[in-house]
């Protein structure tokens, strides 16, 4: 008996418990938004050290002027 590659290949995914998968069509795990989201951000580069720093440097500074905002007037300073 013969097969072609294509009913291996079906055959082979159903007996692993996946959707056989066919021209045309999504199986349901190529919905799967936690697949989605891991296959997404496995594509985004890591911070590195330096990368970190500055972010936070950024951060800090940002609350600096908040707080230097807030406290320079009447009505913020009433607030806290």
């Amino acid at each position: 008996m013969e097969y072609d590659n294509e009913s291996q290949s079906n055959n082979s995914d159903a007996s692993e418990g996946r959707a056989p998968k066919t021209k045309g069509s999504t199986s349901v795990t190529d919905l799967d938004p936690v697949k989605m989201y891991l296959k997404r951000i496995g594509t985004v580069s890591l911070l590195d050290r330096e990368g970190e720093v500055a972010i936070a440097k950024r951060i800090e500074e940002g609350r600096i002027a908040l707080y230097e905002a807030l406290f320079s007037c009447r009505a913020g300073v009433k607030a806290l």
